[in-house]
């Protein structure tokens, strides 16, 4: 599978990344993995290039901001601890603010970006 965005369309969104251009190509794709379980692997089904243009354009943000969003939020991808406290301080991850699909996790900002496209629809 190919990812569904480049380096270039990630850095043109995200000017500022703190990411490697290395680190940019592999998060896109992990990415790009993410997008294919949240829209239950539609597109490669039909293919990206038999998508319009407008939903296209909607896979290529929800690619390049779940990159974003996979880097800043690494720990929620490698940790299998939900919550942490020591001492009296504790973290905790909002899970209100996420949506979990297939194992994916993304937010649901991201989600509601995807979802525009109709590729999310549960039914067949």
């Amino acid at each position: 599978m190919s990812a569904y965005a480049t380096k270039e369309m990630f850095r043109e969104r995200f000017p500022n990344t703190e990411m490697t251009d290395e680190q940019i190509i592999s998060t896109i794709q992990a990415a790009s993995v993410d997008v294919d379980t949240l829209t239950f692997n539609r597109i490669t089904a039909c293919g990206f290039d038999m998508l319009t243009d407008f939903q296209k354009s909607k896979v290529i943000n929800a690619v390049c901001c779940q990159a974003e969003f996979r880097f800043q939020n690494q720990e929620l991808f490698d940790s299998p601890i939900a919550s942490y406290s020591l001492n009296g301080a504790s973290v905790t991850f909002d899970k209100s603010r996420l949506i979990t699909v297939g194992g994916a996790i993304t937010s649901t900002d991201i989600y509601a970006e995807l979802k525009q496209s109709g590729l999310c629809v549960r039914r067949l």
